[in-house]
């Protein structure tokens, strides 16, 4: 079963966001202190995100029976000691298989929930891990040891590091990104929606990767080349608008002399239709005149066929002859 899991989740805001994203997906929230808890249990309940399960655990390099919690929320200055167990066995109790991203915030040492994965590491496909700093620096230029240390045991534990950024303007913290190989963290920030989830990508962070003046300029000239990009994408959108603008007045243009052809075609239907209708009448006339001369033509050959015309045939004959005596 694929998951996503959020070590000291606090209130939520990580885990629950990727549970409204990812529908049905396994979302492990783990969370010390009881009162933040059952804040997150809570809002999944209300808002009826079933695939969230929130673990009342502390994560450590190895399992022991209690950990007293630093500090507390408002309302429990001292909270109860709570159960450390590690990330192996909390995969295999949960029965996550594959951990598509590994948040690892709260009080925890990351590396050492790191870990406490064991075999099931090669089975997480990116994460986030918090490296405390004084000087916000991009790594490589003179980073503070924990960075340093964070990068070098990621790296032995075969992960890549993808990029740090400063965790907030208040503190001397860097997110680190990781992930098990090139392309993997793109293909997860896809599957799981995770751009624009806070602490991951959220607005409430700084968007600066670093804080020095160098990195300042870069981000300057990029923003300046955006801008120069974001010019002739507009050049060229006015221009396709155009084009679909003149198109759909052509389409219009063809609509309108369709409409009158139809008009017209409807016109020539109906007198077509009258004269069909007096060519049928006529065709009627004539059939019936076909009928009588037919009638005619019938009496005639029974009256020459009779007896009393052949018998009268010598008085016809005279009656001729004595018309055209008469005519003379």
């Amino acid at each position: 079963m694929h998951a996503v899991v959020d070590v000291g989740a606090a209130t939520g805001g990580f885990g629950l966001e990727v549970a409204r994203r990812n529908p049905g997906l396994l979302v492990l929230c783990v969370e010390p202190d009881p009162a933040l808890a059952a804040a997150v249990r809570r809002t999944a309940d209300v808002e009826g995100l079933r695939g969230v399960r929130v673990v009342e655990v502390a994560l450590g390099a190895a399992p022991s029976a209690t950990q007293d919690l630093a500090g507390g929320t408002r309302g429990t200055p001292h909270p109860p000691a709570v159960e450390v167990v590690t990330l192996a066995a909390l995969l295999d109790e949960q029965g996550a298989d594959v951990v598509d991203f590994l948040r690892l915030g709260g009080r925890e040492a990351p590396l050492d929930v790191l870990a406490g994965g064991g075999d099931r590491l090669p089975h997480v496909r990116a994460g986030m891990l918090v490296a405390p700093t004084v000087a916000r620096q991009a790594p490589g230029e003179d980073a503070p040891p924990d960075l340093v240390e964070a990068v070098v045991r990621l790296r032995a534990l075969g992960f890549v590091v993808e990029h740090a950024t400063p965790h907030d303007a208040a503190t001397a913290e860097l997110d680190v990104v990781f992930a098990r190989g090139a392309g993997t963290l793109a293909a997860v920030e896809g599957e799981r929606h995770l751009r624009g989830v806070p602490p991951y990508d959220g607005s409430r962070y700084w968007a600066v990767p670093c804080a020095s003046a160098a990195s300042v300029d870069a981000v300057g000239t990029r923003l300046q080349d955006a801008d120069r990009v974001v010019v002739a994408a507009r050049t060229e959108v006015g221009r396709e608008l155009a084009a679909r603008r003149a198109a759909v007045r052509e389409r219009d243009a063809a609509r309108d002399e369709a409409v009158r052809l139809v008009a017209v075609l409807e016109q020539l239907g109906g007198e077509v239709a009258t004269l069909a209708d007096e060519l049928a009448d006529e065709r009627g006339r004539v059939e019936q005149l076909e009928a009588e001369l037919a009638r005619t033509r019938v009496a005639l050959h029974e009256v020459m066929a009779s007896s009393s015309w052949r018998w009268t045939s010598p008085v016809r004959r005279l009656g001729g002859l004595r018309h055209g005596r008469a005519g003379r």
